[in-house]
């Protein structure tokens, strides 16, 4: 029998190589060591241009903080899914007796320990998956997932995870999801799953949940707000932006953040059919509709 000839292309041998290449990032991205050097090379999990992350992080909380301390359930026991640096551990903090603040990656838990060592009633844990973790079933008020599942890139993986929050979740209890919606169904990058606010939706069901609320937040640039415009539009930015690599500027950013930021709301509303971005909450149904 003869040996069939296959004559490659630079275009096969292209789209071979990007498609190793990111079947090796999406691998890379469920594993604790990718975070693990994130959190080394810019200290947390978040957008990685500095002027971005400076105002994006602390609308973030700002937002998070108004809606947790809204919500009409328990106040005893709740879960960070993905806790990253602990910028939402505070929030939590002031209102549940404990919180659980989970991560696959050690780096991110050693930030988030130091910056919340005041605070007592935070037990921290790491693991590669929060199914392999002894935690305590129906007994949880809220679970916090701030752009953690969209990172999910694996079917499995998103579905074992939600149905494990379904698991750990008291009757009454709460999951506050803040994710990005896309307006067409598409298939994954090498960093995130693009699910239509329906999709997302849709996947809560198959694990038992019902969408209760909904919250808009603003995008940097699908769907800016009026005080990140101000914001950007600082004459400072541009050059600070340049060398962001070389020189410490995130202190600068964030001061300027802080400034644009005071008494301002308009990064956040009740939720429209179009927001590029959600803050979605779910309660527990009793019916789950996976087959």
């Amino acid at each position: 029998m003869g040996v069939k000839q296959f004559n490659w292309g630079k275009n096969d041998i292209v789209n071979i190589f990007t498609f190793v290449t990111s079947r090796k990032e999406i691998f890379e991205m469920s594993n604790s060591d990718y975070w693990d050097q994130r959190a080394k090379k810019i200290g947390h999990t978040g957008w990685a241009d500095k002027m971005i992350y400076s105002y994006d992080q602390l609308a973030r909380v700002k937002a998070l903080t108004s809606v947790i301390s809204g919500l009409q359930s328990g106040k005893e026991l709740a879960l960070d899914f993905g806790t990253g640096s602990g910028d939402f551990l505070k929030p939590l903090s002031d209102v549940y007796s404990k919180v659980i603040a989970f991560d696959i990656s050690q780096e991110v838990i050693k930030i988030a320990r130091t910056k919340h060592k005041d605070l007592k009633n935070i037990e921290y844990i790491q693991a590669d998956s929060i199914s392999e973790i002894e935690l305590p079933v129906n007994q949880f008020d809220t679970i916090l997932s701030i752009t953690v599942l969209g990172h999910l890139l694996n079917d499995g993986e998103l579905n074992k995870t939600l149905d494990r929050f379904y698991n750990l979740l008291n009757k009454n209890g709460l999951v506050i999801a803040m994710e990005y919606m896309s307006n067409n169904s598409r298939p994954a990058s090498q960093y995130q799953r693009f699910l239509t606010s329906e999709e997302w939706e849709q996947s809560f069901s198959e694990s038992g949940f019902k969408l209760v609320k909904t919250f808009g937040f603003y995008h940097p640039s699908e769907s800016p707000c009026e005080s990140f415009n101000q914001y950007k539009r600082n004459f400072l930015f541009k050059s600070l932006r340049k060398f962001q690599s070389y020189i410490p500027t995130g202190k600068i950013f964030r001061y300027y953040a802080i400034k644009n930021l005071k008494g301002c709301l308009d990064f956040f509303w009740e939720g429209k059919s179009d927001d590029s971005i959600k803050i979605m909450i779910f309660k527990k149904s009793e019916i789950k509709n996976r087959n």
